[in-house]
């Protein structure tokens, strides 16, 4: 009888852990399918967040310290978002900034991971223009709307979306997706939890 209880358990058991090992394979693949979208297919960028989902432990010790200087000092403190990017940051598919970043610096990056295809509108050299004169940071042409040429167009101009991923910091996380791959990004971010600004602009 006690044979019999003991398989019971062990069964049970078995059963529990297939079943959650399923259910954070269904959490995961958002994430990892949306990583892979922003990061052109890129093989590292995919590696870091399947090592992040696996294993966070180790990958805190992987990158401590490029976490330390976010102040990240534990594994437990490290979120999908910040890992996705730290990822894209890695792979040079992201621009990060400071909101008070100089804008002008900003456009440059942008027009580098567009590869080149921003810099050859004609709205380019006016926010080029534009931002060489002011005096403000870069959240003042983010979040003011009609303050100067809007970046948001010329962007939409060339068929790319300017978006940032929120990772709970004040610095962004600009990504370009083009226009026919926003639903699907929009829709991978939401199922993964992992929050955009700028859908709507």
């Amino acid at each position: 009888m006690i044979y019999l209880i003991i398989i019971a358990v062990l069964a049970l058991a078995i059963l529990s852990c297939t079943a959650h090992n399923r259910d954070t394979n269904q959490e995961s693949q958002p994430l990892l399918t949306l990583t892979q979208e922003l990061s052109g297919g890129s093989e590292q960028a995919l590696g870091e967040l399947q090592l992040f989902l696996s294993n966070r432990q180790e990958y805190f010790n992987r990158f401590e310290d490029e976490l330390y200087q976010r102040g990240i000092e534990s594994s437990e403190e490290v979120s999908p978002e910040v890992a996705l990017v730290d990822a894209l940051v890695r792979t040079k598919m992201l621009v990060y900034q400071d909101h008070s970043s100089d804008p002008a610096d900003t456009l440059v990056w942008l027009n580098e991971l567009s590869e080149g295809s921003l810099g050859q509108s004609v709205c380019y050299k006016e926010l080029e223009k534009h931002y060489s004169e002011t005096e403000y940071g870069l959240s003042a042409f983010l979040e003011a709307p009609g303050y100067g040429p809007s970046l948001f167009d010329c962007i939409s101009g060339i068929g790319y979306k300017l978006l940032a991923i929120n990772e709970d910091s004040d610095a962004y996380a600009l990504i370009l997706v083009a226009e026919e791959k926003v639903p699907n990004v929009t829709k991978l971010a939401r199922d993964a939890d992992i929050p955009l600004y700028f859908a709507n602009k």
